[in-house]
């Protein structure tokens, strides 16, 4: 994919594809790589143009959590995009895959256009970010209705209880 191709630039003109295509870098990593890891320092957008990556977060231990898998089209770092914060998760390769990245620090803050292109970007990712938090919203509501079922199914109301249950 090319920069054009991303629904996340849709918005952009072709002279403001052409100004941004000047900043991508684009990296190729194998199977298993690791493309960035949580707490490193993060100033880059990451756009997948072919393959596909696994977010993850370490928990207790030696335990990961799974939290996606992005494919062709999809763009991880975004937060560390917007505000240099360090990266918030562990991302592999799950094969091979085409990355084209961008740092915030590219930017030209003197400039007028690139201050409009960093405008129109950060509201496309405000945009994709709301959909992701949605989506999460979503799914944790999910998860609490499973487990208030399980929980539910699984206790027994002793007010139904004959009292001869209740002796030793």
């Amino acid at each position: 994919l090319n920069l054009s191709q991303f629904k996340i630039f849709q918005e952009l003109s072709q002279a403001q594809l052409d100004r941004l295509e000047r900043y991508a870098k684009h990296k190729t990593y194998s199977a298993g790589e690791q493309i960035f890891q949580l707490n490193q320092p993060g100033h880059e957008m990451m756009l997948i143009a072919n393959g596909q990556v696994k977010v993850t977060l370490p928990v207790m231990g030696e335990k990961v959590l799974h939290l996606a898998t992005m494919g062709r089209g999809q763009f991880f770092g975004e937060m560390s995009f917007m505000d240099g914060a360090a990266y918030s998760a562990d991302v592999y390769a799950v094969e091979q895959v085409q990355i084209i990245s961008i740092a915030n620090e590219a930017f030209n803050q003197d400039d007028q256009q690139d201050q409009t292109l960093l405008a129109v970007m950060t509201k496309a990712i405000a945009l994709a970010l709301a959909q992701r938090l949605r989506q999460t919203n979503s799914e944790l509501l999910e998860l609490k209705d499973r487990k208030s079922t399980r929980l539910n199914s699984s206790h027994t109301d002793i007010s139904r209880m004959p009292s001869s249950a209740w002796k030793k």
